[in-house]
């Protein structure tokens, strides 16, 4: 499952204008963070992001092979919420706070899958187990 210890250097975010996910490459200039993609015919265009939605792909993948972002909440083994905290290291246990583990670790374990993201589903938060 684990892809590479760096990273590909991508992003997604909620766009500002609609409020789905876009991805691509990170931007911030005057006028606030940005995706910078690639449409199918090629060409590249630019959309406006919430800036707290703004997240980088870490380099593993779930179960499912879905692409695992910062913010995302993991289950891990079917019992503990795991939330991905940044490009290398994600917190896990009953108290979110409690513990880090690494994803080095994480290619290891390979039990986990996305149930949600703390953008979209904080209520995930509250209980840190299934």
């Amino acid at each position: 499952m684990f892809e590479s210890k760096t990273p590909n250097v991508e992003f997604r975010g909620k766009r500002k204008d609609d409020g789905k996910w876009i991805y691509g490459y990170y931007v911030e200039d005057r006028e606030g963070p940005s995706i910078l993609y690639r449409h199918p015919d090629g060409s590249l265009d630019r959309k406006k992001v919430i800036p707290k939605t703004a997240g980088q792909y870490v380099g593993i993948k779930d179960r499912h092979k879905k692409k695992v972002y910062t913010g995302d909440i993991l289950k891990v083994y079917d019992s503990f919420l795991a939330i991905v905290e940044n490009h290398y290291a994600l917190q896990l246990g009953g108290s979110v706070k409690d513990f880090r583990i690494s994803f080095d670790t994480m290619a290891e374990i390979e039990e986990f899958e996305i149930v949600g993201n703390v953008h979209e589903n904080p209520e995930l938060l509250s209980t840190g187990r299934w």
